[in-house]
């Protein structure tokens, strides 16, 4: 790629220390001239611009528009994409924390006219200003200089372009200003102009975007070996921010005219290296000792894995750092990252580590995070012979209590004993004495599990899992083989009270898979300690994923352990302190962190006040255990004989659900062992189900929540091949029927005369009223107003899925009732083919072909309805019944085969059963409606119990289009023989689409008002029966009975006419014809 850098006469840099590959230096002159022809004939690429003209970077940029060059401006511009320059303001805050760390309170700007406006903030708060120009004279510039020396500072901020920034410390050198501290803005690079004068070679400070120094230097190096097709690719080299190099900015320091990074600037200024001060200069920091120590800061491990859920604890190292200076005139810490791996040793990592910074280890070293790390970390240090003391924030193994074990050690947190003892004391507290324990196979897990083993025989707790109950140590290498036999055996020993000892990315995969396997719900309860579980319930950037929201549920209600922090007035300030520095709140831990650089202030406080070898690691060790100070986490002090802070209150905390996107572990009370209440509360805890769970199990509990279930595939595939078989059944029992039946001899019209009402009669007229309660049943619920009619109609058609949910016992029995009941039916139509008379036969079968169809098929259909939880299908009213297993399998031949044969008997013993009672009935159905209605009753009790599942919309408007149609087919071909009853069969029809109107117009508009719905489907029930009355009485239809009145006589009447009636009527075509009711409409029936 060919860069051209173009740049004014008058401001000619050296560029003998910039590449020159694919470079080509064009001089512009300061009067305007036409470049166009020099830009076009070198086939230019990239111009990068350094003319700081208005007039020539517009021009600049209207030809590469035109020949379609890319154009970037070297300098400030609110007009560009892209800015190789740092931003002035962001760089102004950044000198001024280096004021800061540097205990500058005092100063003075010397500044040009360009750069003002940019470093207005820093130059307005020095205590004099000194403007110079680079046509000013040696007298002039010395004239308005001299009054610095009047003033009580040290310290000189220059704000110069480089080649005038040269000139300036070229003529400052030959003056009497030694002793001052210089610190340079990013633009004012003067190495390439320098005149090699004593000041210019040493001393000086400079920030810049660029570890070198020179940002043209960093571009240039990049884009001279830069392909045309991997130019966005080198721009985004570059951390470009709202037109800006993004920070962090490097702290440089002369020495022999090189520049040395020794820092950097982002939220704090950190200083790694020793400062070589301008002569005259005596470190610059009012007499206060700056020591040296270290602290872990890796981001990734060794393998390039992030850690950034270490980043609140490094950052509460960097705030303390940070706030030193505030509370201490004897000495600074100055600290160096280092990179050991975060999370896991690897020795040729950290010994490499060790080795490159081994100058700037210092004197003390605030331990990794993770204890495994630590105890590595400390053996390698007495293995290379470097005695460096190490101080812990969540080290929490018990292994480094020991003194004699880790005399170079002490930590500001509790062991994990003291977690595990919290944990035991909670259970008892709580009544509990059954537990499951999960942990891992590694030294943090593993030590956590020895000590509550040891607390479950003193407090008499019992580990049911104990024995199969530990997970392999890498977790990112497990598979469902190792997790499956753990949480299998956790299943089946029915613990219900789960402490898990893991970390947090443990925890999830171990609650992902229990999911999986359908081992969670209400009735588990899960305790942990509380800064591990905090990243599952509110990941950052994740908050709707599928992965949160089954970790939310597995961990609804859990309790959970965390020491108090941020307490107190100290505590708060600290709080507001880091929120300042970082715009977002502390974590628990951070506060830890904070308060283990402040014992180590407080520890060489101590030694330097008492004039001790604070450079003795175990002098150093001394004064750090006998610390006592009221830090972040509370009073801090180290207990005697051991390296374990002393004892401490913990927070009390409980996962809550906020609203729908957001969860909150909570705190809900304290643990103080000092206190003679040990466990207070200040809010209700949440539980995972209701009040307080039960270390046993709950018999006929589903071990995880229903709700979330969906359909299984295969389910409902079987469900709709049933539906189909049912109604093809259904038409061939009616095919067969029409056929072997015939009418012949029909009665006179019932319009004609009047007859005696039978017990039949009353059995068709009282369908009515008996259809219309099922029909409601089928109807979804307005808000609380058709309860009571749901109630009447869910009762007759044994409609009961609120009660089956309850219990499901209740729905075995009432299935078994339902299977033996048509088995019954089966063994009487065997016998009655034999020809044998059984007593009352007549009524039992009559009500089991016509009455009480629907509710018998929406039971049988129960058993194919199958729910999934993942990889567990289990039938949808009894959730301990694994579908397509075992006796389901069973249950599903013998459902099958009753649900044929029901079907088919249906049909074809009411066209028998309509035959044989013709002396005995008066009112009869239409051949083809005792086919269509039962079909239309297999059509909505199947789409209730398929759609209901995905859409109530859905159901409602398919329930409604088929009411319709069936109440024009009533209308259009009569149903009885009977005008009045085709009349309010009519009516019911129409009484039931109002509700079902209703129902749509309350789901849509989502109405809560319940009086209203309840006086608008009474009103249209009223008016339905007015005008029934109405057009009853105009038309002149009366009932064509003798009398109305129903007695005991039709009962005897009918049990009597069931035992003495025989069949002998019945044959089939070829022998005899039966005489059948004529229906009002007869050319509609063709039989």
């Amino acid at each position: 790629m060919r860069v051209a850098l173009i740049y004014l006469a008058s401001d000619q840099p050296n560029f003998e220390i910039l590449p020159t590959t694919n470079t080509i230096l064009i001089e512009l002159p300061l009067i305007s001239d036409d470049i166009t022809y020099k830009i076009q004939s070198q086939d230019i690429e990239l111009i990068y611009d350094m003319t700081k003209s208005l007039f020539w970077s517009s021009k600049l940029q209207t030809i590469c528009k035109d020949e379609n060059i890319y154009y970037i401006q070297g300098y400030f511009s609110q007009s560009q994409e892209y800015i190789l320059t740092s931003n002035p303001i962001q760089e102004s805050q950044s000198l001024e924390k280096l004021t800061k760390i540097l205990h500058i309170n005092k100063w003075a700007s010397v500044y040009s006219q360009d750069y003002i406006i940019d470093y207005s903030i820093i130059i307005k708060k020095s205590q004099i200003q000194v403007p110079v120009s680079s046509d000013m004279t040696t007298e002039q510039i010395e004239k308005h200089l001299s009054d610095v020396k009047f003033y009580d500072l040290k310290t000189i901020f220059v704000f110069l372009p480089s080649r005038l920034t040269a000139q300036f410390l070229s003529f400052i050198s030959t003056k009497d200003y030694s002793g001052y501290i210089w610190i340079l803005c990013s633009l004012s690079d003067y190495l390439p102009f320098s005149t090699h004068s004593d000041l210019e070679k040493q001393g000086i400070l400079r920030l810049s975007p660029s570890p070198n120094g020179s940002i043209f230097a960093s571009a240039l190096e990049i884009f001279s070996n830069c392909l045309y097709e991997q130019f966005l690719k080198c721009l985004s080299s570059f951390n470009f921010k709202d037109n800006y190099l993004n920070e962090p900015f490097y702290i440089l320091n002369v020495y022999n005219e090189v520049y040395n990074n020794i820092g950097s600037c982002n939220e704090i200024c950190v200083i790694n290296e020793e400062i070589y001060w301008p002569k005259g200069v005596d470190g610059g920091k009012n007499n206060a000792k700056v020591l040296q120590i270290s602290y872990e800061g890796s981001l990734v491990d060794p393998a390039g894995m992030p850690l950034n859920f270490l980043l609140p604890a490094y950052q509460g190292i960097e705030a303390a750092l940070e706030y030193l200076p505030k509370i201490s005139n004897t000495h600074i810490l100055n600290a160096t990252k280092l990179s050991l791996g975060g999370l896991y040793y690897n020795k040729t990592y950290v010994e490499n580590e060790l080795e490159s910074k081994s100058k700037e280890l210092g004197l003390a070293m605030i331990s990794p995070a993770m204890s495994g790390l630590t105890m590595s970390l400390y053996n390698t240090l007495y293995n290379t012979s470097r005695n460096l003391p190490l101080i812990g924030y969540s080290n929490t193994v018990s292994m480094l209590s020991s003194q004699n074990e880790f005399p170079l050690y002490s930590r500001v947190c509790m062991p994990d004993s003291y977690a595990t003892v919290i944990i035991a004391l909670m259970v008892k507290y709580f009544g509990w004495s059954k537990v499951g324990v999960i942990y891992i196979d590694n030294l943090f897990s593993r030590t956590l599990y020895n000590e509550f083993l040891t607390l479950s025989q003193i407090y008499n707790i019992n580990i049911l899992n104990q024995g199969q109950n530990m997970l392999p140590e890498k977790s990112a290498e497990w598979t469902n083989k190792d997790l499956d036999p753990v949480l299998n055996y956790l299943h089946q020993s029915q613990a219900r009270i789960i402490i898990v000892l893991c970390f947090t990315n443990e925890i999830d995969k171990i609650l992902l898979r229990m999911y999986d396997l359908g081992y969670y719900g209400k009735s588990y309860e899960y305790i942990a300690v509380g800064w591990l579980v905090d990243e599952l319930i509110n990941p950052p950037n994740a908050l709707n994923t599928t992965k949160t929201k089954i970790i939310r549920d597995a961990l609804k209600g859990s309790l959970m352990f965390f020491p108090v922090s941020f307490i107190g007035d100290f505590g708060k300030e600290i709080q507001d302190f880091y929120y300042k520095l970082y715009k977002e709140k502390p974590v628990g831990y951070t506060s830890f962190a904070f308060d283990s650089v402040l014992a180590v202030h407080y520890a060489f406080q101590s030694l330097i006040a008492s004039k001790k070898n604070y450079s003795n690691p175990m002098v150093f060790m001394q004064a750090l255990r006998a610390v006592k100070f009221v830090g972040a986490t509370g009073f801090v002090s180290i207990q005697e004989g051991k390296n374990d802070r002393s004892p401490m209150d913990h927070f009390i905390l409980n996962t809550k659900q906020l609203n729908d996107t957001h969860w909150e572990i909570r705190t809900i009370g304290l643990f103080s062992p000092a206190s003679f209440k040990v466990f207070s509360f200040y809010e209700n805890i949440t539980w995972s189900g209701d009040g307080i769970p039960s270390d046993t199990p709950v018999k006929g509990l589903c071990p995880f929540d229903i709700e979330k279930s969906r359909n299984n595939i295969f389910g409902t595939i079987i469900f709709i091949t049933v539906i189909i078989l049912a109604i093809l059944s259904s038409t061939i029992a009616a095919y067969k029927g029409w056929k072997n039946f015939k009418i012949v001899s029909p009665p006179p019209p019932l319009n004609e005369k009047k007859y005696e009402i039978t017990f039949y009669d009353m059995l068709n007229i009282g369908r009515l009223f008996i259809d219309f309660c099922f029909y409601l049943s089928m109807i979804p619920s307005l808000p609380a107003v058709l309860d009571i009619f749901k109630i009447v109609g869910d009762a007759l058609s044994l409609n009961l899925e609120q009660i089956y949910s309850l219990n499901p016992q209740i729905y075995w029995k009432i299935y078994q009732i339902i299977l033996s009941y048509t088995g019954f039916m089966l063994i009487f139509r065997i016998l009655i083919s034999l020809k044998i008379t059984i007593p009352y036969i007549k009524i039992f079968m009559s009500l089991a072909s016509d009455i009480f169809f629907l509710p018998i098929f929406s039971t049988l259909l129960n058993i194919y309805m199958c729910q999934q939880e993942n990889y567990y299908i289990y039938l949808y009213y009894d959730c301990f019944t694994q579908c397509w297993n075992g006796l389901h399998i069973f249950y599903i031949i013998i459902n099958t085969g009753i649900l044929i044969f029901f079907c088919i008997w249906i049909v074809y013993e009411k066209l028998i059963w309509n035959t044989n009672s013709f002396d005995e009935q008066h009112i009869f159905l239409s051949p083809t409606h005792i086919y269509l209605r039962v079909i239309f009753h297999v059509f909505i009790v199947g789409f209730k119990k398929f759609l209901w599942f995905y859409t109530s919309y859905g159901y409602t408007i398919v329930l409604l289009v088929l009411f319709i149609l069936y109440s024009f087919c009533c209308m259009k071909y009569s149903v009885y023989n009977s005008k009045i009853i085709n009349l309010w069969n009519f009516i019911i029809y129409l009484a039931v689409i109002c509700p079902c109107l209703f129902a749509l117009a309350s789901e849509i508009t989502q109405s809560k008002k319940s009086q209203f719905w309840l006086v608008v489907i009474l009103c249209s029930w009223g008016m339905l029966l007015v005008v029934g009355l109405f057009y009853q009485k105009r038309k002149k239809l009366v009932w064509p009975f003798v009398n109305n009145k129903v007695s005991m006589q039709l009962l005897k009447f009918a049990f009597q006419r069931s035992v003495t009636k025989n069949y002998t009527s019945v044959q089939r075509i070829e022998e005899f014809t039966f005489r059948m009711p004529s229906i009002i409409r007869n050319s509609r029936f063709k039989l």
